[in-house]
C-alpha cells in the first residue's frame, strides 16, 4: 500500500517531535545532574527522560520537576 502524503507528513512530524523531545530532555537532565539532582528520588525519577510521565502526563511531569527544583535543590 502506498502511504498517503498526509500520513507521511504525520509520521515525519512525529519523528521530529520525538527527536526534539529527546534533545530538550537531555539538556534538562544534564542541568539537573550538574546541580546535584538525585534521579533515583521518586519525586523526580518518573518525570525525567528516564521516566514515562513526560510522554503520558507532560503537565504533571513539568510540575514535578519544577517542585523538585524549588524544594529540593
Amino acid at each position: 500500500m502506498k502511504i498517503a502524503k498526509k500520513i507521511q507528513k504525520l509520521l515525519d512530524r512525529r519523528e521530529k517531535l520525538a527527536v526534539d523531545l529527546m534533545n530538550i530532555s537531555n539538556q534538562l537532565d544534564e542541568w539537573l545532574e550538574k546541580h546535584g539532582a538525585d534521579f533515583t528520588d521518586p519525586e523526580l525519577a518518573d518525570s525525567t527522560i528516564t521516566g514515562c510521565r513526560i510522554y503520558c502526563e507532560p503537565k504533571s511531569a513539568k510540575n514535578d520537576v519544577e517542585n523538585y527544583i524549588k524544594n529540593k535543590m
